[in-house]
């Protein structure tokens, strides 16, 4: 954002401007790239009381918490945690109204959401390689009950029911590759 507001640098200190209301550049945060294809870097962070003050409290705030190292992090989750049911003036017997994401509990959200996604697939899957035998079965048995006479004159010449099972098992075999 820095650099598409202040392509000649100087943003600290500059004003910019966010729904007709200025404010003051006070850092520039280090670049993070993208992930899945999203920009982590397209944002402008306010003071939340600016922002409630602002947008009122009935607009989704998103707050962006990063604990000081990683063995502590679920200490800073609580911590926030009671910070914004204080905030809100929740009972500690009420739930919470609001939700709280770590990379952790992202992570568990991704894997979930591909389990569900490669059973329905495998569910899919299943369900035409179902109705692919069945409707082989069926072409085979037809094929079978048209070609009765040319099973009894093969029979008559000497050929073996394993010849004619191995010609129509050929057959079906071709017919399912196609």
């Amino acid at each position: 954002v820095a650099r598409t507001l202040f392509p000649g640098g100087g943003a600290l200190g500059a004003p910019v401007w966010m729904d007709g209301v200025p404010y003051t550049a006070v850092g520039i945060v280090a670049a993070k790239g993208a992930m899945f294809g999203q920009a982590q870097d397209n944002f402008v962070a306010i003071p939340i009381t600016a922002g409630l003050r602002r947008y009122g409290p009935q607009q989704h705030v998103a707050l962006l918490v990063q604990a000081r190292a990683a063995d502590v992090q679920s200490e800073a989750i609580e911590e926030v945690r009671g910070l914004v049911r204080a905030r809100r003036g929740l009972a500690p017997t009420e739930p919470d109204d609001f939700e709280i994401f770590s990379n952790d509990s992202l992570r568990a959200k991704f894997r979930s959401l591909t389990l569900q996604m490669r059973t329905a697939a495998a569910v899919v899957s299943f369900v035409g390689l179902v109705a692919a035998c069945f409707g082989t079965l069926n072409i085979m048995l037809v094929s079978v009950a048209e070609r009765t006479r040319e099973i009894g004159v093969r029979r008559a010449l000497g050929a073996t029911r394993g010849q004619i099972l191995a010609q129509f098992l050929l057959e079906a075999v071709v017919l399912c590759e196609a």
